[in-house]
């Protein structure tokens, strides 16, 4: 094959390899330590699962959307609505968590008022 026909197959090729739709599956490795918390979760009623980047206990909570003003009132967390400022003074007007734990950023409520911001994985 001469050069003229060799560089539209070698771009052909760089076109086929680069629109293939590849996924990688990333399987974390058994450890005693992650066995024994998976076996755990699952005996507390919970769901191994990928959250966030790494392997965590879900727990689903059964007062999840329930008003509250403190973490103490739910089974979870309770979050703040979205656009309140930190050491704001709300009362009972968060939400419990429907699950735990809960990741990306968030308020929790103490006894009202809006804690700090923060952003879990």
């Amino acid at each position: 094959m001469n050069q003229k026909g060799f560089t539209p197959v070698l771009v052909l090729l760089i076109i086929a390899l680069i629109n293939q739709n590849t996924q990688i599956q990333i399987t974390p490795t058994p450890t005693p330590q992650r066995d024994q918390a998976e076996e755990e979760c699952r005996a507390r009623g919970g769901e191994w699962k990928q959250i966030g980047l790494d392997y965590k206990c879900e727990i689903n909570h059964t007062d999840g959307g329930k008003t509250c003003s403190d973490n103490s009132e739910c089974q979870g967390t309770c979050l703040a609505p979205e656009g309140v400022k930190p050491g704001e003074d709300i009362g009972a007007k968060g939400n419990c968590s429907s699950y735990s734990p809960v990741v990306g950023c968030f308020s929790s409520l103490n006894k009202g008022t809006v804690s700090l911001t923060i952003c879990a994985d």
